[in-house]
C-alpha cells in the first residue's frame, strides 16, 4: 500500500466520502468533487467552510443523519486539523453540532 502524504491522503478521503454518499444517500456530490480535482481537496474544504452557510450537501447529510460523509466530518479528523485555521475548525465543529444539525434540518425543508 503506497503511503501518501497527508494532504494527498485528505483528498482521497474526501473522494471517497463522495463516492460512499452515493451509495448510501443516493447523491453524488459533483460539485465538491469537481472543485476538490480542479482546486485541491484542502482549498475546496476551506471555501465551503468561508461560505455563511453550509450548502444543499450538507443538508441532504444532515437530513439522512450521514454527517459522518460531510467535508465538514472529514475537516476535523486528528490527522487534517493541521490544514484548517482555528475558525476554520470552529465552523466544522458547530456545523456538525447536534443543535445546529436541526436548525439546518428544519431550514432545508422550509425551503425546498
Amino acid at each position: 500500500m503506497e503511503c501518501l502524504d497527508p494532504q494527498e491522503q485528505f483528498a482521497e478521503d474526501l473522494a471517497a466520502v463522495c463516492f460512499e454518499s452515493a451509495k448510501a444517500c443516493g447523491y453524488f456530490p459533483g460539485e465538491v468533487f469537481g472543485k476538490a480535482r480542479n482546486l485541491g481537496a484542502v482549498e475546496t474544504a476551506r471555501r465551503m467552510l468561508h461560505e455563511s452557510a453550509p450548502g444543499y450537501y450538507f443538508r441532504l447529510l444532515c437530513q439522512k443523519r450521514r454527517l459522518d460523509l460531510s467535508v465538514e466530518a472529514q475537516v476535523v479528523r486528528p490527522e487534517y486539523r493541521q490544514f484548517f485555521t482555528p475558525r476554520e475548525l470552529e465552523t466544522a465543529t458547530t456545523r456538525l453540532h447536534p443543535a445546529t444539525q436541526r436548525a439546518h434540518a428544519v431550514f432545508s425543508t422550509s425551503t425546498s
